[in-house]
C-alpha cells in the first residue's frame, strides 16, 4: 500500500480501510501479550496512531507493511508490559487471576476452560518467552518473520520457544484438575 501525501482524503480513506482489515490481527496479538482486554484496546489505538504517523515514510510491499505494523504492535506491547512492571501494586497471583478473568470476558475470546488455563500458564512466562510462544503457537509465524518483527536472531527465538513450551507444559500438568 503506497500512499501519496498529496491525496490526503484518499490517504485517510485507504488508512481507515487498512485499519479495519488489520484491527483484529493486531488486537489478538496484543491481547495475548498483555492478557488484559482494556490494556490491549489502548495499545491497539497507540499502534495505529504510530502507524498513521509513519505510513508516508514506509517503503516496501504489502508483506513488509504487515511485518512493520506487527513490529509496532510488538514494541507497544513490550512498552506497556515494562510500565506495568513498574506500576505493580498487587500480588502476581492476583494480577494473573484478574488478567485471565478479563480475557475470558473479552467478546473476541472464544475459548473454553482449557484455553483459559493455557493463558494462565502463559502469564507465568517471562515477557520474551510469552511473545515468542504467542507468535509461534497462536499465529503460526515462521521464525524468520518473528525475527523480523522482534529484531531477534532465529536461534535465540528457537531457544525462547523451546523454554516457553516446556514451562507451559509443566504448568498445565501441575495445575490440571
Amino acid at each position: 500500500m503506497k500512499i501519496d501525501p498529496a491525496h490526503s482524503v484518499q490517504t485517510r480513506q485507504a488508512f481507515s480501510i487498512w485499519v479495519e482489515e488489520k484491527y483484529a490481527v493486531v488486537y489478538h496479538t496484543v491481547v495475548r501479550m498483555v492478557l488484559c482486554k482494556e490494556d490491549a484496546q489502548d495499545i491497539v489505538q497507540i499502534v495505529f496512531i504510530k502507524a498513521w504517523q509513519g505510513i508516508e515514510k514506509f517503503e516496501g510491499h504489502e508483506k513488509q507493511l504487515h511485518a512493520w505494523l506487527m513490529r509496532i504492535a510488538h514494541n507497544a506491547a513490550i512498552d506497556a508490559l515494562r510500565k506495568r512492571k513498574v506500576r505493580r501494586t498487587v500480588s502476581l497471583d492476583t494480577q494473573m487471576e484478574q488478567r485471565v478473568e478479563s480475557l475470558e470476558s473479552d467478546p473476541f475470546f472464544d475459548g473454553d476452560a482449557a484455553l483459559a488455563h493455557l493463558h494462565a500458564a502463559l502469564e507465568t512466562l517471562p515477557d520474551k518467552q510469552r511473545l515468542v510462544f504467542n507468535y509461534r503457537y497462536f499465529d503460526n509465524l515462521p521464525y524468520a518473520e518473528i525475527a523480523e518483527i522482534t529484531g531477534t536472531s532465529i536461534g535465540a527465538l528457537k531457544a525462547s520457544y523451546h523454554f516457553a513450551k516446556s514451562k507451559v507444559e509443566a504448568y498445565v500438568l501441575n495445575h490440571s484438575a
